[in-house]
């Protein structure tokens, strides 16, 4: 194969995307499946790497083609058009390469996730995740995300990424050197999370367990677990929860098409089975629009939008 190749008009694919060693290429596959909402189109290309080398030579193929590229982990925070991703979307799944644990700190690559990685710390006798049990994302996107519950978050855990950057090179940032905020990270320059490291604290497994038990079963009576969604669409405004708004705002139970502001929890939004990306963003809209009527605060998406505007 020579030059390059097109799977839609508009994006030039270059032929070697579709050898990689220990890579998968799936042309115009879907990637609804591949995130929690189970919503969205198609991308070009969807690479899957089998082993930790292939996802980083995949990631560096890419970033050196200059091709706009999605990573995606365990899918829990996105929301992605019908029209899809015009570009190259790379499922970075669990299990590339073994969880490392020494001493107090644990290595592991971007695609584990975080309920996987709390149970290797509770068996290792190590406090810090519990928090994280409940929460569907991966390292990679918890640590981009700085995610967070129960007033804990990824920052007090953090101590090193590794990633591949816009130029394709592979780069090492210790925790001071990014900047941790509310559902965010700034790393010094973007890049795809390929590992992490965390600092844990030794504790007695027992103490360990009855700590994910209580936020586990504070999580499931409080939130739509067993529905599509993408968790929660909104960041807590300062001094007040999202939830709290649109719940006072008259909004739990509000529908549009298949998309509907969940009853168990107004800050997220479930997909009953055929929304589409249209529905939710309409519905979006409408939650800012009467939450800012009702307590003039203007909501802020925590949800990442793929192929979509802004909302509002």
């Amino acid at each position: 194969m020579n030059g390059t190749t097109s799977t839609r008009p508009g994006i030039q694919l270059p032929p070697e995307l579709f050898r990689l060693p220990e890579v998968e290429a799936r042309p115009l596959a879907p990637i609804a499946h591949l995130t929690t909402f189970r919503i969205g189109g198609p991308a070009d290309l969807v690479l899957v790497p089998e082993t930790r080398a292939g996802l980083e030579a995949a990631v560096v193929a890419v970033r050196r083609a200059q091709i706009p590229l999605l990573p995606i982990g365990a899918g829990s925070n996105l929301l992605v058009s019908e029209a899809g991703f015009r570009g190259v979307a790379i499922k970075i799944g669990s299990g590339l390469m073994p969880v490392r644990v020494e001493g107090d700190r644990m290595v592991a690559d971007a695609g584990r996730t975080l309920p996987e990685l709390m149970r290797r710390a509770r068996k290792e006798g190590l406090a810090g995740l519990e928090f994280a049990g409940g929460i569907p994302a991966s390292l990679g996107g918890a640590l981009k995300m700085n995610a967070g519950a129960w007033q804990h978050e990824m920052s007090e855990i953090a101590d090193w990424v590794l990633g591949v950057n816009l130029a394709g090179v592979v780069v090492h940032y210790r925790r001071h050197e990014i900047q941790w905020l509310y559902r965010s990270a700034r790393f010094p320059e973007p890049i795809v999370i390929l590992e992490g490291g965390l600092h844990l604290t030794p504790d007695d497994p027992e103490a360990i367990a009855a700590r994910e038990d209580a936020w586990h079963d504070s999580r499931r009576a409080t939130q739509p677990l067993g529905e599509p969604s993408a968790g929660c669409v909104f960041k807590n405004p300062p001094g007040d929860h999202a939830s709290r708004l649109i719940d006072l705002a008259g909004l739990k139970g509000k529908r549009l098409g298949g998309a509907m502001v969940s009853p168990v929890h107004a800050n997220f939004i479930v997909n009953e089975g055929d929304a589409t990306s249209e529905e939710v963003m309409r519905l979006i809209a409408q939650v800012r629009e009467q939450v800012f009527r009702v307590h003039g605060i203007t909501l802020e998406l925590e949800v990442q939008l793929v192929g979509l505007g802004q909302g509002g």
